[in-house]
């Protein structure tokens, strides 16, 4: 795609931007032309059509899902291929959609130096590349979903794609080589914090503030936050120099008042929220 650069320099620029359905989904990103305006259609409609340049859509390959948010997508791939194609799809998605040379060497040539990166709860110390290099993504499911996915403690059978740690550290390296500072939003949580697609688990209703126990041990948004935490403290300064800081979470209980009640499907309540 060729990009306009304008000489006019009363031409407003942001300060910062936001690169988002990177490292956390929302359907919506990838649904093609005139397909979805919502976040959460209330109605059962599902919009999401691909996730590039490995899922090109179910016209193409009818083993291809539609989907309504990562878990229904990462399920699906697996059901439809197999588990090592599932984990391909996000690697490559996540390796291609946003590239730490270019896009941050435009942005800061363009005087942008902030970055807002919504990012999944889910993370893992192993890189897929590394598999992919040796031919293991044919190991037995079980070690790669260790690997590569994290089992969501509020579903039985929601499982989410891990975010290589590697990864964020190597954005992190690049934002300060083009002095840029980038934010992580832990975008999304174990059972999902709201409805509609970025809380991750939609059509699911979300669990998260009602099946969880602030005294007891099940008290998992505060041990995840403290993780992540933890685990940034642990970085290299250089490293660090990237980082302006980390927001625990994306707007709890989004959209709380247009589901009140539950999901509506042709004017009919259809799930209550507990």
């Amino acid at each position: 795609t060729d990009i306009l650069l304008l000489d006019d320099d009363s031409f407003p620029m942001p300060n910062g931007v936001n690169i988002g359905s990177w490292l956390s989904l929302e359907d919506y990103f990838f649904v093609g032309k005139g397909h979805a305006n919502e976040v959460a259609t209330n109605d059962g409609t599902i919009a999401g059509r691909c996730l590039p340049p490995l899922h090109t859509g179910p016209l193409s390959n009818s083993n291809n899902p539609m989907w309504y948010s990562e878990t229904d997508l990462f399920t699906n791939l697996m059901r439809k291929n197999s588990v090592g194609y599932a984990i391909s799809v996000f690697h490559e998605h996540r390796k291609t959609f946003f590239n730490f040379e270019k896009d941050l060497q435009l942005l800061s040539s363009l005087g942008i130096h902030k970055i807002r990166i919504p990012t999944s709860w889910c993370m893992t110390d192993d890189n897929p590349d590394d598999y992919f290099l040796n031919n293991n993504m044919t190991d037995d499911n079980k070690g790669l979903l260790e690997k590569f996915a994290c089992q969501d403690p509020f579903f039985e059978d929601v499982l989410w794609p891990a975010v290589p740690r590697s990864m964020i550290i190597n954005l992190l390296k690049s934002c300060a080589k083009y002095d840029i500072k980038a934010t992580l939003d832990i975008h999304t949580y174990p059972g999902g914090t709201s409805p509609g697609t970025f809380s991750g688990v939609w059509p699911r209703w979300p669990r998260f503030w009602t099946h969880g126990d602030a005294s007891s041990e099940k008290d998992i948004g505060r041990q995840l936050w403290k993780n992540i935490v933890h685990w940034l403290e642990l970085l290299d300064d250089d490293i660090l120099q990237g980082l302006q800081g980390i927001t625990p979470m994306n707007e709890p209980g989004h959209l709380a008042g247009i589901f009140a009640n539950g999901k509506i499907v042709n004017g009919n309540i259809i799930q209550k929220p507990y």
